[in-house]
């Protein structure tokens, strides 16, 4: 009977086992961890060394009066550290979950942070839960950090980190200094829960002297600023390129514009006729002359706009009136690649069509004319015109005889009609016609 109790009683005598190492699929759980830690430097080498103990699970970092320790990091959790963060704010504690840290705030009184301390570890079962002490402490925290495996020491000077850790070890603390923090461009990724490479062992023989980490760390950071300066040679040579496009496209649009302009204010002169009563017309315009003038429009603007080769030219010219013109443009620009300067062409090209427009009736023709009108016989007509019809009037209107048969038909009398004087014909019957006495005798027939 004896021996079967042995399986359900304890003896009396026996020394209980200690219950702060719990061994899950044959592996030790990581030891208990502190972190007293000052300076801007704090929350990182915490959030480094606690990631480092955790293994490869989720680490919940308690912090108390540390530097943004409650500031939300832009990393999306890992599953289990979302499980601790809603379990801790179940509890009423302000947690950040990142990666695979959880950050939770603790209130800045000693009591209330120790005891806000003990609700995370309920929380947090059997994941790691590690206070980190940013400042002067009160004896509340002497039992939190008497019953750590390890306190861990951080800070800026390497002396009063020697100070710190014998006052612990004066307390019956196991204590150590914590190595240094993370390199600055690293900081950012242990305060966000990512995983760092861990440190090299310190071989016994050959102890690592701080000029060796200093080097290593300065090979990274020279890393780092060597392809932070190459991508950003690459994007100012794509700026400078897209820069250099984007004028030479300005300025080929905007000489486009002004020849087609041109065009279009000289376009109705291409259809006046060369001679007027045998003079020259001023108003006639050569095709010539009409392409050289939108030619010379083209051009001028481009310059003006910081183009330094300019060609204007005249697509599917129509052989009476062009209507469609480019401009093409182009800009050697200098770029500096891997130490060698060389110059590149960037060429644009913008084309520009004019549309002519009908004109109403009654309306002058679009450009063509644009004065006052005379009227003839009701009809509109331009003062040139008029001045063509008078004259076929009045030529018109001189004394002719013309015999048909035995009469005489003298256009002698004249009629009004508008302002133009017309022929009229009166009759002169002469011989022995019986019809010699009638009444209308020698009326003119307009009447």
């Amino acid at each position: 009977m004896s021996a079967v109790a042995r399986w359900f009683v304890r003896p009396a005598g026996e020394a209980r086992a200690p219950a702060a190492r719990e061994v899950r699929a044959g592996r030790a759980a990581p030891p208990a961890l502190a972190i007293v830690a000052a300076g801007p430097a704090a929350l990182p080498a915490a959030a480094a060394a606690a990631l480092r103990h955790a293994g490869s699970g989720a680490v919940v970092l308690c912090c108390w009066r540390v530097a943004g320790a409650g500031r939300a990091r832009g990393v999306v959790p890992l599953p289990a550290a979302r499980r601790l963060a809603a379990s801790l704010a179940a509890r009423g504690l302000e947690a950040v979950a990142s990666g695979r840290l959880v950050r939770v705030a603790l209130p800045a009184g000693d009591a209330q942070a120790v005891a806000a301390l003990r609700r995370a570890e309920a929380a947090c079962g059997a994941a790691p839960c590690v206070p980190v002490v940013g400042g002067p402490r009160g004896p509340a925290w002497d039992p939190v950090l008497a019953e750590r495996d390890l306190v861990l020491v951080h800070g800026d000077d390497p002396a009063v980190v020697g100070l710190a850790v014998a006052r612990l070890a004066a307390e019956r603390c196991a204590a150590a200094p914590l190595d240094g923090a993370p390199p600055r461009p690293l900081r950012g990724l242990a305060v966000a829960g990512l995983v760092l490479p861990a440190p090299r062992p310190r071989s016994p023989r050959s102890p690592r002297s701080p000029r060796a980490a200093d080097g290593q760390a300065a090979v990274l950071l020279v890393a780092i600023l060597c392809a932070v300066l190459l991508g950003a040679a690459v994007l100012g040579l794509l700026a400078a390129g897209v820069n250099a496009h984007g004028r030479q496209q300005r300025a080929a649009d905007l000489g486009a514009l002004a020849a087609a302009r041109r065009m279009h204010d000289l376009h109705p002169r291409l259809f006046e006729p060369a001679l007027v009563d045998g003079a020259p017309n001023p108003r006639h315009l050569e095709r010539a002359a009409y392409l050289a003038a939108a030619r010379e429009a083209g051009e001028a603007v481009a310059r003006a706009n910081g183009a330094d080769a300019v060609a204007v030219t005249f697509p599917d010219a129509d052989p009476i009136a062009p209507a469609l013109v480019r401009v093409a443009v182009g800009e050697r620009v200098a770029v500096t690649v891997a130490g060698a300067r060389e110059r590149i062409d960037v060429r644009a090209s913008a084309d520009a069509r004019i549309v002519p427009v009908a004109a109403p009736d009654g309306a002058a023709w679009g450009d063509e004319y644009r004065g006052p009108f005379a009227v003839r016989q009701g009809r509109r007509m331009r003062p040139d015109v008029a001045q063509a019809f008078d004259r076929m009037a009045a030529a018109a209107a001189a004394w002719t005889s013309v015999a048909l048969g035995g009469q005489r038909i003298a256009y002698g009398s004249l009629c009004q009609a508008g302002s133009a004087q017309l022929p009229c014909a009166s009759l002169d019957v002469g011989g022995d016609d019986p019809r010699a006495s009638q009444p209308n005798a020698g009326r003119s027939p307009c009447r």
